[in-house]
């Protein structure tokens, strides 16, 4: 099983780099979701402004 997932990892981790490309990524991971977004974050955190992903 371990084997399996480690092989469908690579199809679902996409790294995103610098502010603008995050924020932009991010909204539209949000637009497109039909259930929930989950993520992870961790220091420096950078935060997307409260209005600015819809």
């Amino acid at each position: 099983m371990a084997a399996a997932l480690s092989r469908l990892a690579d199809r679902v981790i996409e790294v995103v780099t610098g502010v603008d490309a995050i924020r932009h990524r991010f909204a539209q991971v949000q637009h497109a979701a039909q259930v929930e977004v989950r993520s992870f974050v961790t220091a420096p955190f950078v935060a997307v402004p409260t209005g600015t992903t819809r």
